[in-house]
C-alpha cells in the first residue's frame, strides 16, 4: 500500500522548517531612523507621527488627510458647528495639540507676515509656487485680481523663503550643521564649456533663442539651465 503523498514529501525533506516562524523569531528590530542626529532624540515608546510631533518635524508635507484620533470633545460637538468646542477641540494626542501647524497654513499666515500687499508681482507669484493662486478682494469682497504661482529658479530660493524660528532642538541642531556645511563647488566639464561656447557665440546673450535653438540645444535645457552654465563659462573665463 502507498504512502499518502503529504508524508512522501514529508519523507524527501525531513528537515523542512516552518520558515514563517524562523524569521519571526530570527528577526531583529531595526532602528526607525538610521540618522545619528534624530536618533537621539526620536523615542521608542511613541509613534513616528508622534515623535515627528515632538521634534518639530512635519510628518507628511501635504498635511493631514485623515486618521487622527478625534477627542470626545469634538465627537459630541460635532453635531453643533456652531459650537465654540468645535474650534477649541483637538487631537486626542497630547503631542499633537494644535500646535503644529498644516504646512500650507504655515506658508499662508508667513506671507501675511511678510505683507504681500506690498510685494510687486513678479515676487508675490515666485513666493506662492506653481499650483496655488492668491484671490485679491476689494472691500465690498469682489474679486479683482487672481495671482497664479510660477515656479522657483534655484538661484531665488534663499531670497524667498522667509525666516522661521527653530521648533525644536534637533532643528535647531539641523540649522546648524547646515549653516556650517561647506558648499559644493561644481564645475564644468569639457563637453559644458564646448556648449557653453557655441552657444554664446551664436545668441550672444539671448538665452530665450539658445533655448528655441533645437540643433544646439538638443537635451532641450530649460533657460535657467543654460543661462546658469553660461553665465559660470563666463565667470572662469574671467578669473
Amino acid at each position: 500500500m502507498g504512502k499518502r503523498p503529504h508524508a512522501r514529501r514529508v519523507n524527501r525533506q525531513p528537515t523542512q522548517k516552518n520558515t514563517r516562524r524562523l524569521a519571526k523569531r530570527t528577526a531583529r528590530k531595526r532602528p526607525m531612523t538610521r540618522d545619528p542626529m534624530v536618533a537621539k532624540h526620536w523615542d521608542e515608546r511613541l509613534t513616528v507621527r508622534q515623535n515627528y510631533a515632538r521634534l518639530g518635524l512635519a510628518h507628511r508635507v501635504n498635511g493631514v488627510s485623515g486618521g487622527m484620533e478625534r477627542s470626545r470633545e469634538v465627537e459630541e460637538a460635532a453635531s453643533d458647528p456652531e459650537d465654540e468646542r468645535v474650534r477649541k477641540a483637538t487631537f486626542a494626542d497630547p503631542l499633537l495639540d494644535g500646535s503644529l501647524e498644516d504646512p500650507f497654513e504655515m506658508a499662508r499666515r508667513q506671507l501675511q507676515l511678510t505683507g504681500e500687499e506690498d510685494l510687486d508681482e513678479e515676487t508675490l507669484k515666485k513666493r506662492l509656487g506653481p499650483g496655488r493662486a492668491m484671490i485679491k478682494r476689494d472691500d465690498q469682497g469682489n474679486i479683482i485680481k487672481v495671482v497664479m504661482g510660477t515656479q522657483v529658479d534655484s538661484d531665488d530660493e534663499d531670497t524667498l523663503l522667509p525666516q522661521v524660528k527653530a521648533r525644536s532642538k534637533l532643528v535647531e541642531e539641523m540649522e546648524r550643521q547646515v549653516a556650517e556645511h561647506v558648499p559644493f563647488q561644481r564645475f564644468l566639464s569639457p563637453g559644458e564649456i564646448d556648449w557653453a561656447k557655441k552657444l554664446i557665440a551664436k545668441h550672444g546673450d539671448n538665452y530665450q533663442a539658445m533655448f528655441r535653438d533645437m540643433k544646439l540645444n538638443k537635451l532641450q535645457r530649460t533657460v535657467s539651465q543654460i543661462r546658469r552654465v553660461c553665465e559660470q563659462y563666463l565667470a572662469s573665463t574671467q578669473a
